[in-house]
């Protein structure tokens, strides 16, 4: 049986209640995440398979690795001067680009990145201060 379901749907209880539907009982005898997010278990690669890539001397292996902020791509995205990367590298608040500022709500977040274009942040915005707190560097 395969489902497609949301955050915080218990597997085995649904195993469970389709037993007590049908008057037999139910448990599950494998379970197997076939997606979460973006990483779908078509696209997976093994350790082992990992290493044996590395080891080949080519850098293949790092095609098949995502990047930090793979996860993160349905978030806005900014880019940042020295000056406020100082700041967000130190976990301290800082302004940025009013493109972006203007059009956030409260509690929004985007992506950060330096200006040579390397993932810096994830920020969330606090609109009372008009200020980008760096909530993970």
């Amino acid at each position: 049986m395969r489902v497609h379901s949301g955050r915080g749907a218990y597997m085995r209880s649904l195993a469970h209640d389709l037993g007590e539907a049908l008057g037999c009982g139910g448990y599950l005898s494998e379970l197997v995440r076939l997606r979460s997010g973006p990483f779908h278990a078509d696209s997976t690669v093994s350790v082992d398979r990992l290493e044996e890539m590395a080891q080949d001397g080519s850098d293949s292996w790092k095609e098949t690795i995502s990047p930090p902020d793979f996860v993160l791509l349905h978030l806005k995205s900014v880019g940042v001067t020295k000056a406020a990367e100082r700041y967000i590298r130190n976990g301290q608040p800082t302004s940025l680009s009013p493109r972006i500022s203007v059009y956030a709500s409260y509690m929004e977040m985007c992506r950060a990145y330096t200006e040579d274009g390397r993932f810096l942040a994830v920020m969330t915005f606090d609109k009372p201060t008009n200020l980008w707190h760096p909530d993970k560097v």
